[in-house]
């Protein structure tokens, strides 16, 4: 039998600070999903590995950029550009604030993956939502990109409540609070629990509130270079 190719060690090969400024965070992202695609029969679960943007990136790269709060979750059966069967996983969102793209009061995004009839398709590091929760999404080539946002899960920040103060924070992907903007652009791996535990306290309330994360992309926005891509 023909063995499948690997999709790792492709997407983990490291990349050179000049090549990561002349190929665009948007082409790097196309180009992991194109070798997404192509291995999509062989396996149960895809590891993905995707290189954190920046913070300008992150803002410049999304299409639009919405606090919202999740209102549906939907897994089902879909066809690929291909004509292969895959699953997919729709979330529909509650618009509270659209602060970069069209203005909308809801939106439904389209991730690869999830659970239905029976079968699963699942890929590592692709996010995942529950009813009832609010994010921050940075959107790009939703309907078109295997997942909707940029840089997979580095696209998506959780608005959480501190248990003991309820006072709302940022927090990444992985539950870890954000304490600046700076680290948008590091890594995404998870401390060992232990520390994270010893840290926790200290990390939400030394974490971004909504309001200054929010301020932070409209600084971002406002910035000469970026209103002149946008015009």
């Amino acid at each position: 039998m023909r063995r499948a190719p690997s999709v790792s060690p492709v997407l983990r090969r490291p990349v050179s600070p000049s090549l990561r400024r002349r190929l665009p965070l948007a082409r790097r992202v196309l180009l992991l999903a194109a070798a997404l695609i192509l291995a999509l029969p062989l396996t149960p679960a895809r590891a993905t590995s995707v290189i954190a943007p920046t913070f300008a990136e992150l803002v410049d790269e999304a299409d639009a950029i919405y606090r919202a709060t999740v209102t549906a979750v939907e897994a089902r059966a879909a066809t690929a550009p291909d004509g292969r069967a895959v699953i997919k996983t729709y979330v529909t969102f509650a618009v509270a604030r659209t602060l970069k793209g069209e203005v909308r009061s809801a939106v439904t995004l389209e991730f690869l993956g999830g659970s239905a009839g029976g079968r699963t398709l699942a890929i590592r590091g692709m996010p995942t939502f529950a009813v009832g929760t609010e994010d921050f999404v940075f959107v790009q080539r939703n309907g078109t990109q295997f997942c909707p946002l940029v840089a997979m899960m580095h696209g998506r920040y959780r608005v959480a409540r501190d248990p003991v103060t309820a006072a709302a924070y940022v927090a990444r992907d992985n539950g870890q609070p954000l304490g600046d903007l700076a680290e948008i652009g590091q890594s995404l791996a998870a401390l060992p629990a232990p520390v994270l535990a010893a840290r926790a306290a200290s990390a939400r309330a030394a974490a971004l509130s909504p309001g200054a994360f929010e301020a932070g992309i409209l600084g971002e926005l406002a910035r000469p270079t970026v209103r002149a891509r946008l015009n």
